[in-house]
C-alpha cells in the first residue's frame, strides 16, 4: 500500500526532474553488476585497529578538541582525548539508544534512545555533560550544517509539525506542518531542508525539498521502493539506494535527483562514509538469494562478511581496503560496516559482528 505524504500547505510541483538523468550513463553498459569491484587491489592497511573494546551503540568526535565520545550498549558513557584514555562520565544510564546525531563540530549530540516505540531524542552537551530533551512526541531530528540549530519532527495526533530549535538563542521556530509517517529529515544546505519516509522495498517513498524560509515543499524524488539517502556533508550529491522485486541499485545522485553514476555493487549508504570525490562502503561479499533489502539489514537478517570498498565517484574506479574472504579480526571474526565515519585518513566503524569500535587506514 502506498504511503503518501498529505500536505497541509501550498506546495510547489516541479516537473521534469528526471529530464537528462540517463546522459551521465553514456559511459556505462546497462547492466549492475552486484557485489563485484573492477580492481582487487588491497589498499590503506590489511586489517582494522580496534579502538575500544566495550561493545558500542554508537560514537561521535568532538572535532573542536579531537575527543571522542561513547556510549556503551550498557547505557554508559565515555569522553576519549586524542592522547588520553577513556573516562566514564558519571550520570544517569542512556539505555536502548538507537541513532547518535552529532552535530557539524560534535559539540553537541542528539541521542535518540529509549523503550517506547518512539524513544527519546535528547541532547547532550559536550562541554559541560547536560542534556536537553527534546519534545515529547519528536520522531526525527537533523542538525544545521553550518550553526548550532537543529530541525525536528514532533507529532501531535494524524499532524506532524516540523520545527527549529537554536541552541544559542533557545527559540523555537515552526516552519511547517503536515501529515507524515515514520518521517526521516536531512539539512544539507542553510536554506533547505529534505524530508523523506522510513524506507522500505514494501511501499514506494518519494523525498521532498523543504524551503524554511519561503515554507513551501517541492518533490525530488517520486514513489520508488526501498528509497534511502545519505547526503555529502556540502549537498553536493548523495547516495541513493532503490529496491524492487527485480534488483537493488546503489547510485550517485545530484540534489535534482539526476543518476551521476551507478555502483558496481550493491550495499546501503547507511554503511558509507563520504568525502566530496570518494566513498567509502562496507559491501557484503555475497547477500543470500531471496534477501530483500533494506528491511532484512534494519531488521538484522544480514549476515554476510562484508569488503571495505573505495568508489571513486569521478573516476568510476572501485578498490577494497580489505581482502574479504578471509578472516581479519585477530579472533578470526568477520567485518560488518555499521555506523562508518572518516578522521583524517582513518575510516572509523562499529563491526556489527561484535560492537567494538575499529579504524582502518584508507590512503
Amino acid at each position: 500500500m502506498k504511503r503518501i505524504i498529505t500536505i497541509t500547505i501550498a506546495i510547489i510541483l516541479v516537473a521534469g526532474l528526471a529530464a537528462g538523468a540517463w546522459f551521465f550513463l553514456k559511459n556505462r553498459g546497462n547492466e549492475v553488476i552486484k557485489n563485484q569491484v573492477t580492481t582487487v587491489e588491497r589498499i590503506g592497511s590489511a586489517s582494522p585497529t580496534l579502538l575500544a573494546g566495550r561493545a558500542l551503540a554508537g560514537y561521535w568526535e568532538d572535532t573542536r578538541t579531537h575527543t571522542r565520545y561513547e556510549i556503551t550498549e550498557n547505557g554508559d558513557m565515555y569522553r576519549k582525548p586524542e592522547n588520553g584514555e577513556a573516562a566514564k562520565i558519571e550520570g544517569v544510564p542512556v539505555l536502548d539508544t538507537r541513532v547518535i546525531f552529532p552535530s557539524a563540530s560534535g559539540r553537541f549530540a542528539v541521542v535518540h534512545f529509549g523503550e517506547s516505540r518512539v524513544g527519546v531524542f535528547s541532547i547532550f552537551n559536550a562541554d559541560d555533560h547536560t542534556w536537553i530533551p527534546l519534545p515529547e512526541g519528536t520522531e526525527a531530528v537533523a542538525w544545521s550544517p553550518l550553526l548550532e540549530r537543529i530541525v525536528y519532527a514532533e507529532r501531535n495526533g494524524t499532524i506532524t509539525s516540523i520545527r527549529i530549535f537554536d541552541l544559542v538563542t533557545k527559540k523555537t521556530t515552526e516552519v511547517i506542518k503536515l501529515a507524515v509517517e515514520d518521517p526521516i529529515l536531512a539539512w544539507v544546505t542553510s536554506g533547505e531542508i529534505y524530508l523523506s519516509e522510513k524506507p522500505t522495498a514494501e511501499a514506494p517513498s518519494s523525498l521532498w525539498s523543504l524551503d524554511i524560509v519561503k515554507k513551501t515543499l517541492k518533490p525530488l524524488v517520486r514513489e520508488e521502493s526501498g528509497l534511502s539517502i545519505r547526503w555529502a556533508s556540502d549537498g553536493s550529491f548523495g547516495l541513493k539506494f532503490t529496491s524492487n522485486s527485480k534488483e537493488a541499485v546503489l547510485a550517485a545522485i545530484s540534489p535534482n535527483n539526476q543518476i551521476l553514476r551507478i555502483a558496481p555493487f550493491t550495499t546501503l549508504p547507511e554503511k558509507c562514509a563520504l568525502t566530496k570525490e570518494m566513498a567509502y562502503c562496507g559491501v557484503p561479499i555475497s547477500l543470500r538469494s531471496g534477501s530483500i533489502l533494506p528491511d532484512d539489514y534494519f531488521l538484522g537478517r544480514v549476515h554476510a562478511a562484508e569488503d571495505v570498498v573505495a568508489w571513486n565517484l569521478s573516476t568510476g574506479e572501485t578498490k577494497k581496503l580489505l581482502l574479504g574472504t578471509e578472516p581479519i579480526l585477530t579472533d578470526g571474526g568477520i567485518v560488518q560496516i555499521e555506523s562508518p565515519s572518516l578522521q583524517g585518513n582513518q575510516l572509523l566503524f562499529i563491526n556489527r559482528y561484535d560492537k567494538k569500535l575499529y579504524s582502518l587506514e584508507i590512503e
